[in-house]
């Protein structure tokens, strides 16, 4: 059971749970022995609801067992995954009520268990459920800084803090930044569906549709995330005027019992989603209302009028950038007039001013060698 935490803490969910399952069928009677097989049931149901795989979470979890019958010493120790899980399925039901229930126990738990990326993680999507990325973005800052680590590119569990991150940044419309941050670390798979909801809240739905078609051919992609990315493409190319494609992504997010969908629907435009529905024929009314999503202002840069626009707040000149580059100052001085038009601007000052306010660029601080986010 112990190796199977090892697992999913470096991102092999298949290998996990495999010996989560196995951990529970070798497992003992009350009232001693039946604990490896309390926490293997606990961890599956975790890493299933995380997954995506709600049915599964479900049947996990009816193998916990009542977790008031166990000792009070052990019972946090033993069942964190059980509420982790708990805490997700409700979340992405909208079922906020009970998941605050959850959410408090974990808190009150602490987070100095081995499981604590999920538990952060639970927690993140918690309080962006209820409208408080502030909460999650401090609780998010405080762990990095008791962990001595930096959550803006931590890959451990398969990016899971990474992920609650950027949806954090999301939600304060800090959409430059989540771009940044995503192109920095490689565009994990976690990152992905960040990214294409950043482009689709700013209204770049070609974007949108390029990066959540790129996330749904990731075969290791989680099928809560494979949802979430047909919902993205679905009105995205119902954006851009193509409605069977439209259509059938919209099949494959909303086909099966797919209990994140109130979730996933609160994620994006209130009119998009009326508009799909309305597109395939379904009569919608929201069950769960919510304020709209605020759309994030992002100016679409290439990757390479972005590295450029980096290397002129590094304090280059165009002719410093072109040698660094190999390439011919002039080239370079094409791309800057270019940067300037898109946004809106006719001075490298101000160039740089508008690329901070929208996260675009980092500054280096003598004091620090690591990156700034």
């Amino acid at each position: 059971m112990q190796q199977g935490i090892t697992e999913i803490l470096a991102a092999d969910s298949e290998r996990a749970m495999s010996l989560f399952s196995q951990a529970y069928h070798e497992s003992g009677n009350p009232p001693f022995r039946h604990f490896a097989g309390v926490s293997a049931a606990a961890n599956a149901a975790m890493l299933a609801a995380v997954e995506g795989h709600a049915d599964a979470a479900t049947t996990w979890l009816a193998r916990v067992g009542d977790t008031a019958e166990l000792p009070t010493w052990c019972r946090d120790l033993l069942t964190i995954g059980a509420t982790i899980a708990s805490t997700v399925m409700a979340t992405d039901a909208r079922d906020l009520g009970t998941a605050r229930v959850y959410a408090d126990r974990l808190s009150d738990a602490g987070d100095q268990f081995e499981l604590w990326p999920f538990q952060v993680y639970a927690l993140t999507q918690y309080d962006l459920a209820r409208h408080e990325p502030v909460v999650a973005f401090e609780r998010l800052k405080r762990i990095g800084f008791e962990r001595g680590i930096d959550v803006t590119s931590v890959p451990i569990a398969n990016h899971l803090v990474f992920r609650a991150y950027l949806d954090t940044l999301i939600d304060v419309a800090e959409g430059g930044l989540v771009l940044r941050l995503a192109e920095g670390a490689g565009e994990p798979l976690r990152s992905l569906i960040p990214v294409a909801r950043t482009h689709q809240l700013a209204g770049d739905h070609r974007a949108a549709a390029q990066v959540s078609a790129r996330a749904l051919r990731r075969i290791r992609m989680p099928l809560r995330d494979m949802r979430e990315a047909s919902l993205i493409h679905a009105v995205a190319r119902m954006r851009l005027g193509d409605a069977e494609s439209a259509l059938r992504s919209f099949t494959i997010a909303t086909s099966g019992d797919a209990v994140s969908l109130p979730s996933l629907f609160s994620r994006q435009h209130a009119q998009d989603i009326a508009d799909i529905h309305a597109l395939a024929g379904i009569d919608y009314a929201a069950q769960h209302p919510c304020p709209e999503r605020r759309s994030i202002e992002i100016i679409s840069l290439t990757r390479r009028e972005r590295a450029i626009l980096q290397r002129l707040a590094d304090g280059l000149s165009a002719t410093e950038i072109a040698v660094e580059a190999f390439n011919s100052p002039n080239t370079i001085k094409t791309h800057i007039k270019r940067i300037y038009k898109k946004l809106g601007v006719s001075s490298r000052a101000e160039a740089l001013a508008a690329a901070d306010q929208q996260g675009l660029i980092r500054w280096h601080h003598p004091e620090d060698t690591r990156n700034a986010s």
